[in-house]
């Protein structure tokens, strides 16, 4: 996510008003996408339950289950203050390497 605001800006893509407005807005770009999947595209993902069921044996669809789990742990992570955003959206050093890069994650 702190490389993907670095990207939306370099390209002028989206209206994010800082890097902590797309963690913030990320739940709701989610519930519009998964609308659209399950409109336009028929819910195809759902296809998936037989794959991990035929594949593996498991009667799990893992995709689903970790988009929610990111889903909910980031709701998680807005409630908190803005400057305590990335540090607990760090997953293998990643704030470290963002800011080796010398990519501003508070400043736009």
């Amino acid at each position: 996510m702190l490389f993907l605001y670095s990207e939306f800006k370099e390209a002028r893509l989206g209206d994010f008003s800082s890097a902590q407005d797309l963690p913030r807005r990320t739940k709701d770009f989610y519930e519009i996408t998964g609308k659209k999947l399950d409109m336009e595209f028929g819910s195809t993902y759902k296809f998936l339950d037989d794959h991990f069921k035929d594949c593996f044996g498991i009667e799990c669809n893992y995709y689903l289950e970790s988009i929610g789990k990111n889903i909910a742990y980031l709701s998680e992570v807005v409630k908190r203050d803005e400057a305590e955003y990335f540090q607990r959206l760090k997953r293998g050093g990643i704030v470290a390497q963002v800011e080796t890069l010398g990519l501003s994650l508070f400043h736009q």
